[in-house]
């Protein structure tokens, strides 16, 4: 791009050093100079029934490179301002344009090369420029960590030793591919369906997991020779982890900023465009670094790996914090319905069952960008049980049975109320305490939505009494189908102002649904 832009100005200086003629010389039919302002024009062309020769003063616009003609018609006198284009002399008998105009001018050519191959071609939206930065921050860290464990991997299998020999590397590096290999198979069929529940722990699961990869290889010459084939084996198998991961999670990603005002295919085009930049710019900033490190001790190789390290775990946390999606997932509903449930109960709605309902009481729901700086963004980090660590959801209606109290309530719902779900505490002496939720099996994601928020409520309630016998448990259980119907029906509409979308739920689920026939039944 440097060289195209200085290739341009060479051309356009050429055309200044041989065209003849004042810069502020105006070859305007009927407008003497001295009634414009600033630069050089050859023609304007006509507009309207306003002409070029009407005009009696030019003004520069400098923002649009464009010129303003005021029409001062002789019989109708000042008229309104007419907007044309001037065109700039080419030829060798016409004046040249001023030279910071040249280089506005190249300056947005260049701009609009780079955006058209960048950015997407339609709206830009907000936040991706941040996330596009902080991507490319952290894909060269690993380029430049890489380096280091290639050249690590090498001196293990023997480059630049006497008594090695190309077919014990060879071998040494088949064991290697063939252990990625089948650790991304094994990984695929484990993990593969759990990747849409939670796009954002995953996606820094992959981060987290190729940097111990790197780390491993990095460390694999300085542990005795024979654990060495066993330490970049478990290098490459983590790092096929972080593929599988990281492509899983990186189309959810795409497609949640396509649905921001682009198109999922411009998107990705512009995701590998630049992908292509930073590898560009990481191969000639790795052979530089291989060549410092080369010369450097092991004590300043891993001071600045650790640094390289710690900045690519930031820079893939603050990626992630970009990402306000507006769906729920098990984490982001939970937070929303904590805070939810909380504010109702300043106006104890699950104290007393004679306390009235007041349907017009409104609480606001927490927004996609609100939670997205709440939720968590790593596993195995909650520092508390949730609400939703007392929820069952997607059980068996076998392990429903088994677990909770009488059903004859909610199987009546079911068949004549074509309800989608059960939802019931689990008896005192149950092996899960909880609740527990069967879905039906064609539910959709609003019934998985209503199901969540049922269940959450009834886990809020019981939770605000130290011991729970059976028969309180029905007694709660009636008060919150109570209130169900009425606060889901506020905080339909209050996630739907906040930019919820809730046609897009999916919380992680056992798997399992039942079904019913009316005609059995």
């Amino acid at each position: 791009i440097l060289l195209l832009f200085i290739f341009c100005l060479a051309q356009e200086c050429k055309c200044l050093a041989t065209s003849p003629g004042s810069p502020d010389q105006l070859r305007l039919a009927g407008v003497p100079a001295s009634s414009t302002k600033h630069v050089v024009i050859t023609s304007v062309k006509e507009f309207g029934s306003k002409t070029a020769s009407e005009v009696a003063v030019l003004r520069h616009n400098s923002d649009t490179l464009s010129y303003e003609l005021v029409a001062d018609d002789k019989k109708n006198g000042p008229q309104r301002q007419q907007q044309f284009v001037a065109e700039y002399a080419s030829s060798s008998t016409a004046s040249a344009a001023p030279f910071n105009v040249i280089i506005q001018s190249k300056v947005a050519d260049i701009k609009s090369i780079l955006r058209s191959t960048f950015l997407p071609r339609m709206k830009i939206p907000h936040g991706y420029v941040k996330y596009i930065t902080w991507n490319a921050i952290q894909d060269l860290s690993t380029q430049l960590r890489s380096v280091v464990a290639t050249q690590r991997v090498l001196e293990g299998v023997g480059v630049g030793r006497a008594d090695a020999t190309a077919i014990s590397a060879s071998i040494n590096f088949i064991i290697r591919d063939g252990a990625g290999m089948a650790a991304s198979l094994l990984f695929t069929a484990l993990s593969a369906s759990n990747f849409r529940y939670d796009v954002k722990r995953w996606r820094l699961f992959a981060d987290l997991i190729v940097d111990i990869g790197i780390t491993l290889e990095v460390a694999a010459t300085l542990v005795p020779k024979a654990l060495f084939l066993p330490m970049i084996c478990l290098g490459s198998m983590c790092k096929a982890m972080c593929g599988v991961a990281a492509g899983a999670c990186g189309g959810a990603i795409e497609l949640y900023w396509a649905e921001k005002g682009s198109d999922i295919s411009d998107i990705n085009a512009k995701f590998r465009a630049q992908n292509t930049v930073t590898g560009m710019l990481g191969l000639i900033c790795s052979g530089i670094f291989a060549h410092q490190l080369s010369a450097s001790s092991v004590q300043l190789m891993w001071c600045i790996y650790s640094l390289l390290t710690a900045l690519h775990i930031y820079a893939n946390v603050q990626c992630m914090k970009l990402l306000e999606l507006n769906s729920f997932n098990t984490n982001r509903i939970n937070i929303v319905l904590s805070d939810y449930f909380s504010h109702l109960d300043r106006f104890q709605f699950f104290d007393d069952k004679s306390q009235p309902i007041d349907h017009n009481t409104q609480v606001s729901v927490l927004s996609p960008s609100e939670v997205a700086k709440l939720e968590p963004l790593f596993f195995l980090l909650r520092r508390k049980k949730t609400l939703s660590s007392f929820v069952v959801f997607g059980v068996s209606f076998n392990n429903l049975m088994q677990s909770c109290t009488s059903l004859g309530t909610n199987l009546n719902s079911v068949f004549d109320h074509d309800q989608a779900y059960i939802v019931k505490a689990s008896r005192k002496e149950a092996k899960r305490n909880g609740v527990y939720v069967s879905l039906r099996s064609d539910a959709s994601s609003i019934d998985k939505t209503k199901a969540y928020f049922h269940a959450l409520l009834l886990t809020y309630m019981m939770q605000k009494y130290v011991a729970v016998e059976d028969a309180k448990i029905l007694e709660i259980e009636e008060r919150a189908n109570i209130l169900f119907g009425p606060l889901f029906t506020s905080f339909f509409e209050e996630s739907q102002r906040a930019g919820w979308n809730l046609s897009k739920t999916d919380v992680n689920s056992r798997g399992y649904g039942f079904t019913f026939s009316r005609e059995i039944c």
